[in-house]
């Protein structure tokens, strides 16, 4: 069935999208945070928090509406002229060309906010005309160079919504999988970057609608499992549309490159699947795959389209150089190409520069040398000028086109501080202005760019002030989402706009590499398999991390092994796989005492604190290791949501679903959390070797391997389940050491279903493609996960309920049997 529809589709392309390239020169719609008018007298830019309601005592950030800044910019005025409301957790904006409408998507509403702008260059004020209901968890926008059609890309369910903006309405759906049965797999999963090009002419029809899957997808034809784990096992996904009849004309891989540009030793490994060809090396070169495609950059006057990702590199051995990278991706219209030749890794632009000397204080004029890209979620393109936004390191790096090549003023790059978490940057039509929109701050950096200087921060909009519960999520946020680092206390009164992450370089990794953030995308999953210590691990998502009743309380244990008890516990991952110091109180006297990692002395004080010792900040009585790592774990309770389920499942067999899953998977997958996997005492349950401490945790249960903490007269419970989806005899089954996968004598943590919709693929090491390949056979590519006496009828059912839990679906009462 899958080859029959591969040719249909390339038989379709043959005919259809074999065109002429097409110079890009009119002004292409592209997805971003941040826009600029087609006259460059304004710029709109996106809010997480509105103003009105970031003096509100939200208890999540899930909670509250957005807004969209509107600022004026011309002759360097930059001053915000307007503010208005728009839904929950946008992530979009666009403007059409005569400035008369902007269009916003809303993640957590399913809907676009169309807002009539026509005023504001007169003086007056922004009003919202519509509110526009599309597909599960928009992202990318992009409008038609007419501005009649707008292209909303549906992340929650691999589709595209087209918007007639004459009267705010969805004519077309756009479905981006292959014809047939609702089990073959998706062309695009999660569309997100979205961009309409713009050949000058004024014509709609003759453009094409440019869509980018946001995750690698498996390489099918490579053997199952020579994919999860392997740094040349996944592509990148681009869909290309035809604009006048809304149809895919094709779809084309991003490919793996085969040298990032940095090296790893693999002599320990020479006998395992992670070998080199022609015997082990020390320093054999490292690949990556293309992941996380956020945005899309045109470069006008030419027929070629930027794609910056962050991209993976799974195979061990784990560490800082060689674990996620800063790949650009360079696709072509007309000729609807790749053009793997010209795909080049923005890091290793950088490797050779000079590493700066600690201590990185203000008056040191060189902390930014050698900063590499961290996070490259967004670039712009204007004449010879191309610019990179590190969200992780909050710092925009300059390049200059030569030709079809970007080069560098290596040894000494020009790297420009930004405000915090930054998203999206635009640039000026003569390229002597950017404008970068940073998230946590609701700020908005103009940067002079032939002098390479900011000349003006916006406050795009209100924060929630110092102190407050609310600014504590904001400051955890930041926490997650820096490469560079932040002070350990004294966080809980100071304005997050007065964090300068540079000062604190290489507390969460070495030389802004990369974050928390980098392996989850919104507190979720990156949808890859590391080949960590343990063995191959698959990033689990944070969401259900904690229970939304008793969140203080009632947490989930942590790793495929249940071996960490706190989100602090990830403060190892900056110290061990990120090459950071770490959050802790002495990391920046050894940072600034010029140490090493191993020179910080309190890192184990961190490992496996209860919720009386980390979960909550000294201000409510309870007082942890540090402020920085209280409030990252503040944000992975108040700051990440779930993703909404589809919209367009079928609720009579969500139904059916719901009562099979009762019957049949509760046991591992009820409470709050979806998971049994609980800790509900406040004593560290391993220490930093993983080793036992407690001597009231015995294990019970043959055939589920379950850990029973006594203490106070009740019984508290840890549940694992070993159910032998574990293949000892899968050569994949490796350590990061090169010795046999942690796995074989232990059972893994229960994961949480709570938005398994889009955490694919499955399993500890991922070998589950798509939720039907859970329950299949080995031998059929799947995980072989037991159907505990379920028939075909009621697995197909399961499997539609799957796709449907998210936060509004009512769980399951804890069982344990």
């Amino acid at each position: 069935m899958k080859y029959c529809i591969f040719f249909y589709v390339l038989s379709f392309v043959f005919f259809v999208g074999c065109g002429d390239d097409i110079d890009i020169n009119g002004q292409s719609s592209q997805s971003s945070t941040i826009q600029i008018s087609n006259d460059d007298n304004f710029v709109v830019a996106i809010n997480r928090i509105d103003s009105a309601e970031a003096a509100t005592a939200f208890d999540r950030l899930s909670d509250v509406n957005g807004s969209l800044s509107i600022i004026r910019v011309v002759n360097d005025a930059n001053v915000k002229v307007d503010e208005i409301t728009v839904g929950k957790d946008p992530r979009s904006v666009s403007i059409n060309k005569d400035f008369t409408r902007a269009f916003v998507s809303n993640g957590q509403d399913n809907t676009v906010t169309a807002i009539d702008i026509s005023a504001v260059p007169g003086g007056g004020a922004a009003a919202v005309i519509a509110t526009i209901n599309v597909g599960s968890e928009p992202r990318g926008t992009a409008l038609t160079p007419s501005g009649e059609k707008l292209y909303v890309a549906n992340y929650g369910e691999g589709n595209i919504s087209v918007i007639n903006t004459g009267n705010n309405t969805v004519i077309r759906t756009i479905e981006l999988e292959f014809f047939g049965t609702n089990i073959d797999p998706f062309i695009l999963a999660n569309p997100y970057a979205i961009g309409v090009s713009d050949n000058g002419d004024d014509i709609d029809e003759d453009e094409t609608l440019i869509v980018a899957d946001f995750f690698g997808r498996q390489i099918e034809r490579l053997q199952k499992d020579t994919r999860e784990g392997f740094d040349n096992g996944k592509e990148g996904r681009i869909a290309f549309i035809t604009v006048s009849n809304d149809q895919i004309l094709n779809v084309i891989s991003l490919s793996p490159v085969q040298d990032s540009g940095f090296t790893a030793n693999r002599i320990p490994f020479q006998q395992t699947v992670f070998r080199v060809s022609g015997g082990a090396k020390g320093n054999a070169p490292q690949g990556a795959f293309f992941n996380q495609l956020h945005t899309m950059t045109f470069r006008d006057g030419t027929t070629n389209v930027y794609l910056p990702s962050i991209a993976a590199s799974p195979e061990p051995p784990v560490r800082f150089n060689v674990n996620v990278q800063s790949l650009i991706g360079v696709i072509q219209t007309g000729s609807n190409a790749e053009l793997a030749n010209q795909h080049f890794n923005l890091n290793a632009k950088f490797k050779n520069e000079i590493e700066p000397t600690a201590p990185f204080d203000a008056d040191n004029a060189f902390r930014l040398d050698r900063a590499f890209s961290g996070d490259t979620v967004a670039m712009a393109i204007k004449l010879d000028t191309a610019l990179f936004l590190s969200r992780s390191g909050a710092f925009v790096t300059k390049g200059f086109f030569n030709g079809d090549q970007i080069n560098f003023d290596v040894p000494a790059a020009f790297r420009i501080p930004v405000g915090n978490v930054p998203s999206g940057i635009v640039m000026n039509s003569d390229a002597t202005r950017a404008f970068v929109n940073a998230d946590v701050d609701a700020t908005t950096t103009v940067i002079n760019v032939e002098e390479n200087v900011v000349v003006a921060t916006v406050n795009n909009a209100d924060l929630p002030a110092a102190g407050s519960d609310q600014h504590q999520i904001l400051m955890g946020k930041l926490a997650f989402f820096t490469g560079m680092g932040l002070p350990a206390e004294d966080l809980l009164n100071q304005n997050v706009r007065d964090i300068d992450t540079h000062r604190f370089r290489n507390v969460a990794s070495k030389d802004n590499w990369s974050s928390c953030a980098s392996c989850h995308p919104d507190g979720l999953s990156d949808g890859v398999t590391w080949i960590f210590g343990t063995g191959p691990r698959q990033t689990i998502p944070l969401d259900a991390s904690f229970s939304f009743v008793d969140p203080e309380n009632d947490r989930r244990v942590m790793n495929w092994n249940a071996v960490r008890g706190s989100v602090t516990d990830f403060n190892n991952n900056a110290r061990n796989v990120q090459g950071g110091f770490g959050f802790t109180p002495d990391a920046q006297r050894a940072i600034d005492d010029q140490g090493q990692p191993g020179d910080v002395e309190d890192f184990d004080e961190v490992f496996n604190h209860g919720p009386d010792e980390n979960t909550l900040v000294e201000a409510l009585g309870r007082v942890g290791i540090s402020d920085s790592l209280n409030l990252m774990t503040i944000y992975a309770q108040k700051g990440i949501r779930t993703f909404n389920r589809p919209t367009n499942l079928d609720n009579a067999i969500v139904l059916r679903g719901r009562d099979a899953f009762e019957t049949f998977c509760v046991d591992c997958h009820s409470g709050d959390k979806w998971t049994t996997s609980q800790i509900l005492w406040d004593t560290p349950l391993f220490d930093i070797g993983g080793n036992q401490l407690d001597d009231d945790v015995v294990v019970i249960g043959p055939a589920r391997s379950t850990l029973e903490f006594n203490g106070n007269g009740q019984n508290f419970i840890i549940i694992n389940q070993n159910f032998e989806t574990l293949d000892p005899g899968n050569p994949i089954e490796v350590r990061a050491n090169a010795q046999p996968s942690l796995g074989q004598n232990v059972s893994f943590n229960p994961p949480s279903l709570l938005g398994v919709r889009h955490t694919a693929p499955y399993g500890h090491n991922g070998r589950a493609e798509n939720l039907e390949d859970v329950f299949l056979p080995r031998t059929d590519d799947g995980l072989e996960h037991p159907t505990f006496g379920a028939n075909d009828a009621q697995i197909r059912d399961i499997i539609e309920f799957l796709k449907a839990i998210d936060e509004a679906e009512a769980p399951f009462l804890f069982r344990n049997k």
